[in-house]
């Protein structure tokens, strides 16, 4: 919980993304933690017992839980590690990119919207949003039921859906989409399926967004090589793509999307004070939480390889590349690959 804890002094209440922010974590005085979260709001969705009772199948390995729905390839797990992960993930993000979305969208977000948050997992994002913009509808879909469904603010809907199948909603009934993070849960064909279908159920003028992270860190040492090779070999053998965050603006582009900003920034692991500590943290436990896809070819003691690799992150000055990507659909229709 200490790491939880460091996480009330980094984030700003604003929640979208300013124009001259796209480096903000390229220097040290953009990285100082300085404001406080409200993390406490997000942690009841930790408990499992308060999610949809439509429980897919599940499978246990290593002590973990993971879904076992055969119609997908996430590798991630499913249970209360993994949802305490992804909470602390949301708010070290929101400091990284100085908000939760970067489309120009804040107005309409104000005035009323209808948003998508595809693959929303524990729903941090959603709810975060939902309370910034209480005029604005929030619908939430995931292929794991670990979204609230008992307590969770007026204005925020969720159901299962996987993004790789025709989804639950008519044409043209977003007026903004968010997805992030769907590196390890989508092959290279199902990204091309997903991105159609979200356009299909996105409105005429509206915005989609995407933010995805790289697996080829910067400044890597031995051990942290090795890791990070681990990772990408596994991606590759699964046909799934782990240079996706670099190859997302030319997708849109090539379907006809409008108006089409892509920023990179790069982040600390491990060194440059708490932002550095709070990412390596991250990367850490989603290491820990790839363990039995990953770990065969690296060393047994998995955990003591971990602090290896964090020393050696720290020694290095090792960065981590991070990618949004947003577009608009044009208002003329557009055509779609399947």
């Amino acid at each position: 919980m200490g790491i939880m804890n460091s996480l009330r002094g980094i984030m700003k209440p604003s929640a979208s993304l300013s124009s001259s922010s796209n480096s903000s974590c390229k220097s040290k005085a953009s990285c100082q933690v300085h404001v406080a979260c409200q993390i406490e709001t997000m942690q009841s969705t930790s408990n499992l017992s308060a999610i949809s009772t439509q429980r897919p199948s599940y499978r246990f390995e290593h002590g973990r839980r993971y879904h076992d729905i055969e119609d997908s390839v996430y590798v991630l797990p499913n249970d209360d590690p993994e949802i305490d992960r992804l909470h602390q993930q949301h708010w070290v993000l929101h400091h990284a990119f100085d908000g939760n979305f970067s489309s120009p969208v804040h107005k309409l977000l104000e005035e009323g919207a209808v948003v998508l948050d595809s693959c929303c997992g524990p729903a941090t994002w959603t709810l975060d949003m939902a309370k910034a913009y209480d005029r604005s509808e929030f619908y939430g879909i995931d292929i794991s039921p670990v979204f609230p469904e008992d307590i969770k603010p007026a204005n925020t809907h969720f159901q299962l859906a996987n993004i790789t199948n025709r989804l639950p909603f008519p044409d043209n009934h977003f007026d903004f989409i968010h997805q992030r993070l769907l590196i390890f849960g989508l092959t290279r064909s199902d990204w091309t399926k997903a991105i159609d279908e979200l356009l299909r159920v996105l409105k005429p003028g509206g915005w989609i967004e995407f933010k995805e992270l790289e697996l080829n860190l910067e400044n890597t040492g031995t051990m942290t090589t090795k890791l990070k090779e681990s990772m990408i070999t596994m991606t590759t053998t699964r046909d799934m793509n782990p240079t996706i965050g670099r190859e997302l603006r030319l997708l849109l582009i090539q379907r006809g999307l409008l108006n089409i900003q892509a920023k990179r920034i790069s982040v600390p692991v491990n060194h440059d004070g708490k932002i550095g500590e709070l990412f390596w943290d991250n990367y850490k436990q989603m290491s820990l939480a790839l363990a039995p896809v990953i770990s065969g070819s690296l060393p047994l003691d998995f955990p003591q390889f971990l602090d290896s690799c964090a020393k050696e992150c720290a020694k290095e000055k090792t960065n981590w590349g991070w990618h949004v990507v947003y577009a608009q659909k044009p208002v003329s229709p557009i055509r779609f690959s399947h």
